[in-house]
């Protein structure tokens, strides 16, 4: 038995990577559109590069000389990156199942990203773009500005999860739209997992277009009853009221997202209460994105520091007037 089973991984160890590639199970936990886009970096990049060659000849040597030939050919630095993901998660695979002794594709380094400058809209452009609207999805703009929802999950939002009068929103189910094909289901981590608490006056609109165009399963239904498409609703609802409202550069909805955090920010709250709205799954991430709108935080702390000292100091010169001496730790208790 031993002995046919390591007959078994030696054969393996020789089948080329495109077949252990097909062979592994390690995309059962990728949502739809994460799956197709693995699936395309693979049949354009990964599969004439690596496809024949044999899973236990591959060093790290030809992942490096693969990242550098992509990059040289002006392929994008994310499409890099996703590239060698895809090779990694396969090769790592192959260790998990005893066909090579370790991953060839770590500590290969890819290049770096320059992320994008975020679109925020003035509170006067998110008001302009929501009465632009088609009334019946006037109010997912205003839900994206004021509760950080992606599309996907407004799209996918259900009646029985608004709890208008506690003014908060349980957000538990997402789509996507891949290759043609709508995709719902639920979020896929625990912290995308979330209840947002809205404004009143968000809540009253919701509870007048719930009476008006929403059905009893989803609160965003298209007119066939299914959840909204991203493609569809961009072109016959997002980019007419866009052009109708007259704003430019034309934003996306996600960009309702970053005015969503922007207007928290602006208001005080504090990085990990924004990072539970937005269902980040690491502070690390909030912070990334939006820690640029943050200068106030550290001016707040200099002057904080600048307030205690001057407590601590006048205590001080008190107690000496009164001929004794309190130690600057005494004074600030």
């Amino acid at each position: 038995m031993i002995r046919a089973r390591l007959a078994v991984q030696a054969t393996d160890a020789i089948a080329p990577f495109g077949v252990v590639s097909c062979r592994s199970p390690h995309e059962v936990d990728l949502r739809p559109s994460t799956r197709a886009t693995y699936e395309t970096e693979y049949r354009l990049y990964l599969k004439p590069a690596l496809g024949s060659v044999p899973i236990a000849s591959i060093r790290r040597q030809d992942l490096r000389t693969l990242v550098a030939d992509l990059t040289n050919r002006g392929v994008g630095a994310r499409t890099v990156q996703l590239t060698h993901q895809v090779a990694s998660r396969v090769l790592r695979q192959a260790v998990e199942d005893g066909l090579i002794p370790a991953n060839p594709a770590s500590r290969v380094k890819t290049p770096s990203t320059e992320r994008r400058a975020i679109r925020i809209l003035s509170v006067e452009e998110v008001e302009a773009l929501a009465d632009a609207f088609d009334p019946r999805y006037r109010v997912i703009v205003l839900l994206g500005a004021c509760a950080g929802l992606r599309f996907g999950e407004a799209s996918a939002l259900r009646t029985p999860h608004l709890r208008l009068l506690e003014r908060r929103i349980e957000i538990f189910e997402g789509s996507s739209e891949v290759n043609g094909k709508l995709y719902v289901g639920p979020l896929k981590t625990k912290e995308s997992r979330r209840v947002v608490t809205i404004p009143a006056f968000l809540a009253d609109e919701l509870g007048q277009y719930l009476g008006r165009c929403a059905s009893p399963d989803l609160v965003f239904p298209a007119s066939s009853g299914r959840p909204l498409r991203r493609t569809n609703f961009g072109h016959r609802f997002w980019a007419p009221a866009v052009k109708a409202a007259g704003i430019s550069p034309a934003p996306t909805f996600h960009h309702l997202r970053h005015t969503a955090a922007a207007l928290a920010i602006a208001e005080g709250a504090h990085p990990k209460a924004i990072q539970a709205r937005l269902g980040h799954a690491s502070i690390t991430t909030t912070l990334n994105l939006y820690g640029h709108l943050f200068p106030s935080l550290d001016v707040e702390l200099a002057e904080r520091l600048e307030k205690v000292r001057a407590e601590a100091l006048a205590a001080r010169l008190r107690h000496e007037a009164d001929g004794g001496v309190v130690p600057i730790e005494a004074a600030k208790r």
